[in-house]
């Protein structure tokens, strides 16, 4: 991936918006040493979401809502399973002994 001083990307801004396009990203460092990643920040072809053609799955409204909410509820349970299972591995390190 280029890297380009700060001074050098304010000069051919341009030219580095369309290397970014090309390659996927370029990096930008500042003097006192910061970096940033600058990258397109569409994937679909550059075209706006709005113009991205839909598909009919043949669903209505109520079943994509009910979809939506299993998943949400699907993944708030994990995240509480390993929020269960991250505060064990913390109280093992704490305790190695394996005294309550």
């Amino acid at each position: 991936m280029k890297e380009y001083t700060f001074s050098e990307a304010r000069q051919k801004l341009a030219p580095l918006l369309d290397e970014a396009k090309e390659k996927g990203s370029v990096i930008i460092r500042r003097g006192n040493g910061q970096t940033f990643m600058l990258k397109p920040s569409l994937t679909n072809g550059n075209k706006p979401l709005s113009e991205i053609k839909g598909v009919d799955l043949g669903l209505t409204r109520d079943e994509i809502v009910e979809a939506v909410r299993d998943s949400r509820s699907m993944w708030s349970r994990k995240l509480d399973e390993l929020d269960e299972y991250r505060a064990e591995r913390q109280r093992e390190k704490a305790d190695p002994s394996g005294a309550d």
